[in-house]
């Protein structure tokens, strides 16, 4: 029997163990220990080669696939630490498109720099920020199987692509002032939106979740405690509240559509003639007054900020801006569909953007989308 203890270059020491046991085979075991004491070291590993001489070879555990402990990292891990439920979906989503379809089979132990280079190969089409995201939820699993000792160390080190830091894009004042216009003949409702987006820089899921309790007129704050996703309310991104204040086009925007008796959600009406609203009631794709009929789906929102312009993304009251804002050649009131009327086209341009802003936040028919909320079918798509 043979223990010899070295030290690492980074610092921690390795207790190597040699051995030959009584039925005249080899054993050989190395632990990485992160005390600096050699006689701590040199005792655990004579303790330990006596255990193996009395008891035999220790029997190796079976790692689990990637595929296997998918759901045990999700579940035990993520849900465990109560992660924003985005965060959770995000990481299901990499795993399922990218991870797991390559990487699924192999034993977490068995995971090697070319396997993560394949990874980063089949993901060449898509932007380095998607493929950073895949290898850190790889990562991410790894590390949690090293923490609960479902393998010792982590097989591969899984380095980063680069990336480069795009300027953001903002709408134009007078882009912006033609969506305000075209959300004001829209709807009460479809204004407050585009204000909250533009001139406070609050996110899709905070406008969601933005209760009348949030709101202090008599300041003119805003006070962003909360966010919705997919039906589930959390922290605003970050897990941190701010609050903001209100510009005057807000304040009367929200004054003019509060009801007293209505839900505590700001951009939430009560259930008119006693059904709540359809996505239909908001599809753009519905016939127009004049008979044409409209075979285009509704235009996209941003998936992330809807609207934001220069002034309102400024680092006041810790408000660093809710992400990336809408470029002009996407601006949704230039591609949405227009409506042949009296109308000249770029007001009509900005209801329809106006309309797919709350199409794509209220517009799934569902409580567990966003709010249940009702639409006057006396209002017509124009």
């Amino acid at each position: 029997m043979r223990v010899t203890v070295r030290k690492h270059t980074k610092g921690w020491l390795q207790v190597d163990i040699r051995m030959r046991l009584p039925d005249g085979s080899e054993y050989r075991e190395r632990k990485k220990f992160a005390t600096h004491s050699r006689t701590a070291a040199r005792r655990w590993g004579e303790e330990r080669a006596n255990y193996v001489a009395a008891n035999g070879k220790p029997r190796r555990r079976e790692v689990p696939t990637l595929e296997s402990f998918r759901d045990r990292f999700i579940k035990d891990y993520a849900k465990a630490n109560r992660q924003k439920a985005s965060g959770i979906a995000n990481k299901e989503t990499y795993l399922r498109l990218y991870v797991v379809p390559l990487l699924g089979k192999k034993r977490l132990h068995e995971i090697t720099a070319e396997d993560v280079q394949r990874l980063k190969t089949k993901m060449e089409a898509k932007s380095a920020k998607t493929v950073n995201n895949a290898l850190s939820v790889l990562s991410k699993m790894l590390k949690v199987a090293v923490e609960w000792a479902v393998i010792d160390a982590m097989p591969v080190t899984i380095r980063l692509l680069k990336t480069q830091h795009k300027q953001m894009e903002f709408y134009e004042e007078e882009e912006y002032r033609r969506l305000v216009e075209g959300a004001a003949k829209a709807d009460s409702r479809a204004l407050v939106t585009v204000l909250l987006g533009g001139d406070a820089g609050l996110r899709r899921g905070e406008m969601t979740a933005l209760e009348w309790s949030d709101v202090d007129f008599q300041r003119g704050l805003l006070h962003v405690n909360r966010a919705e996703w997919e039906g589930q309310v959390g922290t605003p991104k970050g897990g941190r509240s701010r609050t903001v204040e209100m510009s005057a086009a807000i304040t009367v925007a929200l004054k003019a559509c509060r009801d007293l008796k209505g839900p505590a959600r700001a951009l939430q009406r009560r259930q008119e003639r006693g059904r709540p609203g359809r996505a239909g009631e908001l599809d753009p794709s519905r016939r127009a007054p004049g008979g044409a009929a409209r075979d285009r789906q509704a235009p996209h929102a941003p998936p992330h900020v809807l609207l934001a312009i220069g002034s309102a993304r400024s680092d006041v009251d810790g408000n660093q801006g809710a992400g990336r804002p809408c470029r002009s050649d996407h601006d949704d009131a230039l591609h949405a569909p227009v409506a042949v009327g009296e109308e000249g086209g770029d007001q009509v341009a900005g209801r329809a953007c106006a309309r797919a802003l709350l199409w794509q936040q209220f517009g799934n028919g569902h409580p567990g989308g966003g709010a249940e909320v009702a639409f006057s079918e006396e209002k017509e798509w124009r």
